[in-house]
């Protein structure tokens, strides 16, 4: 799994928490984890993070965000309402990342 996270906000992140759920072709769950993205982020720039072997299975086929937690320097923190809108198949690995980017400068700018 790859993602690219946009800071739109004027403070630098520290850490950005995704939950993701994958699941199988006929849409069963195959687990559930948190992985943690290790800033920093500051305003106006980018990080990008890969993850391999998240589910250890070889029958996951597409993954859905249930979780976004954003921890800034300041030690405030975003909880991403909704995250759970974008479920994504292995071929759509650059599209998530833009629709990443987009949730989070969305959410980020309700914040503010």
């Amino acid at each position: 799994m790859s993602f690219t996270f946009y800071n739109p906000t004027k403070k630098t992140i520290k850490y950005i928490y995704v939950t993701v759920t994958g699941y199988n072709p006929v849409d069963d769950r195959v687990g559930t984890k948190t992985l943690t993205c290790v800033g920093p982020i500051l305003p106006d720039e980018s990080g990008s993070y890969s993850f391999k072997h998240v589910f250890y299975s070889s029958t996951m086929s597409s993954a859905k965000i249930t979780g976004l937690r954003v921890q800034y320097m300041d030690k405030s923190v975003k909880i991403v309402a909704q995250p759970w809108r974008c479920v994504f198949s292995d071929e759509d690995s650059q599209f998530i990342e833009e629709v990443t980017k987009n949730l989070t400068a969305l959410e980020a700018l309700k914040s503010e």
